[in-house]
């Protein structure tokens, strides 16, 4: 940790590590976060998903998070508020100011709806499509509004909406200390770009429609 992330840090969102060799180093970096992580477990609170690296007086924090909650889930564990109290900078997952914007929001549409006339129904199976209508029928999603999405799309969509049925509807954690650390002027890093983002999002199932 010491020279890569100096002073403390607050790490919240999924760990994706970005280089000149994605896959090699992104893999490289997980095995080591997993073996870090794993050295780490016997210190590891019990009730929250929130780890520490600490060497020479610096310290880095390694939150696990979920962008969806209910009303319930707050307030937020305590180790995650002094975590973030005692942070100079907080790294998200990405920028979520740029993914949030209606021109990010605009362009990851188009790219994720069917622009040469094929439709969901065409994308499918037919015995994966006929589930797709059981659900819907089941749960009065109304799926005439999901035809020119791509599956990875509809994946997202049917998630979401499972969430809602659940209650978990909220901020999420990512959003929760992003609007404070806005408010509070703390130093704002991330850990992959939106267009990375948007990459892995589109891509998400090629091939694998079904199944997804």
């Amino acid at each position: 940790v010491d020279g890569v992330l100096p002073k403390s840090r607050l790490i919240t969102g999924q760990a994706v590590h970005c280089s000149s060799h994605p896959d090699r180093d992104s893999l490289m970096f997980k095995h080591v976060l997993f073996y870090c992580l794993l050295f780490l477990s016997p210190l590891l609170s019990a009730d929250t998903s929130l780890w520490v690296i600490s060497a020479q007086g610096q310290k880095l924090f390694i939150g696990g998070t979920i962008h969806v909650l209910s009303a319930e889930d707050y307030p937020l564990p305590a180790a995650f508020d002094r975590a973030y109290q005692q942070a100079q900078k907080l790294v998200f997952e990405t920028d979520i100011a740029e993914v949030s914007s209606v021109a990010f929001q605009q362009q990851m549409m188009a790219a994720m709806v069917y622009s040469d006339g094929r439709s969901l129904r065409a994308a499918l199976q037919p015995a994966t499509y006929r589930e797709l209508e059981a659900y819907c029928a089941e749960t009065g999603f109304p799926l005439d509004n999901i035809q020119r999405f791509k599956p990875g799309m509809v994946s997202m969509i049917l998630t979401i909406y499972e969430l809602g049925r659940l209650g978990m509807a909220d901020t999420g954690v990512d959003m929760y200390f992003y609007e404070k650390a806005v408010s509070d002027g703390k130093t704002l890093g991330k850990l992959e770009t939106p267009l990375q983002q948007m990459q892995f999002i589109t891509s998400m199932g090629l091939g694998r429609e079904d199944e997804l």
